[in-house]
């Protein structure tokens, strides 16, 4: 498992000590001041990638002298420091791809960061992590989850629609679905058995699977 830290708010990224305690093979990329918030935690990642604009002089001069590898670029170009880190990746490494602070605080940032895994869709599976959701991206095709801590499931389209959409093993089933954009018919279903089983012909989905441990929601 890789699993890449970007600059979000700290207080929504989940323990990273206990992440590495229950995978000590892991690797670690920082992205920015993501490579100061694993330091702090006493994790070293095995690369830091970014501009580093968002980091103090003292926190570079560690950086410099604790990270084996540094890809530092300049801070005016084409792509966001997250995404030069999925490129590298999703290029150099093989395993899947599990992203901590790409969500919470500066909206833009997140909804740019959300939409980001459909560059990549066909490439790696990526999950982005905090402490009340999970996300993922789907081209079409079947995919399955099973349940966990997370109690909801929603299934959003990114694309015009998703169509002929299956679902079975949720509480709420259906075959031959269209899903519109511009619509919530997808939001906060629940698994129901031990494995929930989505399929769809054309569109792109973005999975999300929450629980309601921060707000109470709109739904």
């Amino acid at each position: 498992m890789l699993y890449i830290v970007a600059g979000g708010p700290v207080e929504l990224i989940p323990s990273l000590t206990d992440i590495m305690q229950g995978n000590q093979e892991a690797l670690w990329i920082g992205v920015d001041h993501g490579t100061v918030t694993l330091l702090e935690a006493g994790i070293v990642p095995a690369v830091a990638i970014g501009d580093f604009d968002s980091v103090t002089e003292t926190e570079w001069r560690q950086i410099e002298k604790m990270v084996p590898k540094i890809i530092r670029h300049p801070s005016v170009k084409d792509a966001s420091d997250l995404e030069l880190a999925l490129s590298y990746a999703c290029n150099e490494l093989t395993s899947e791809i599990v992203v901590l602070g790409a969500t919470g605080g500066r909206l833009d940032h997140q909804f740019a960061n959300i939409m980001l895994l459909c560059q990549f869709i066909e490439k790696r599976v990526i999950w982005f992590v905090d402490r009340q959701n999970e996300l993922t991206v789907l081209s079409p095709g079947k995919a399955s989850f099973s349940k966990n801590e997370k109690k909801y499931i929603s299934f959003i389209p990114l694309s015009r629609t998703l169509e002929k959409v299956q679902l079975s093993g949720f509480k709420y089933n259906g075959s031959h679905l269209s899903l519109p954009r511009e619509q919530s018919v997808g939001i906060s279903n629940e698994i129901s058995e031990v494995v929930g089983h989505i399929s769809f012909s054309n569109g792109i989905c973005l999975v999300v699977r929450s629980d309601d441990s921060c707000s109470k929601g709109m739904f």
